[in-house]
């Protein structure tokens, strides 16, 4: 239990600040495609009673859906690959 603890506060202390802004901004990002991806090709309408209907628009989805969660993840991966290579090569 000794050897795992002292394990994750040596990975844990190889982790920059950029490395985790990076996750961080690849994680946002991604999550904010997906929904965006996920929510532009339909349209909810409400019926009557408790019925609601899904309505297909035309068009594939990844078309009329992008955003800036595609720019953010980019951005974050970047960053992430940059700072592990700085801090491999600073080794």
């Amino acid at each position: 239990m000794r050897n795992l603890a002292s394990m994750m506060r040596r990975a844990a202390a190889g982790v920059t600040p950029a490395t985790r802004l990076g996750l961080v901004l690849a994680t946002v990002g991604a999550t904010k495609a997906w929904l965006t991806a996920q929510a532009a090709g339909t349209a909810m309408l409400i019926g009557c009673g408790s019925k609601d209907f899904a309505v297909t628009l035309g068009g594939p989805a990844w078309h009329p859906a992008h955003c800036w969660g595609c720019y953010v993840a980019a951005a974050g991966a970047a960053l992430v690959i940059g700072a592990v290579a700085m801090r491999d090569r600073a080794r």
